[in-house]
């Protein structure tokens, strides 16, 4: 293994984090949509992509190099 128990456990509560965040700003972007205000509803679309593309990157490096990744509940 590759990496520590140490840090694939706080990269894993970092995973939650992301996916957390992804998850509040699909919301706003939803709030958004019903206003009818595309282009603010779009920017937040995007940030809730961003936040899970961090957390998909973060996964992917605890697995690869041979962690168990655990994923916090929301």
């Amino acid at each position: 293994m590759l990496i520590s128990e140490k840090l694939a456990t706080a990269i894993s509560t970092q995973v939650g984090r992301e996916f957390e965040a992804m998850l509040q700003y699909l919301s706003v972007a939803f709030y958004f949509d019903r206003e009818s205000l595309p282009q603010l509803a779009a920017r937040f679309y995007d940030q809730s992509e961003e936040e899970k593309m961090h957390a998909m990157k973060l996964a992917h490096y605890v697995t690869d190099a041979g962690g168990m990744l655990t994923v916090p509940a929301i």
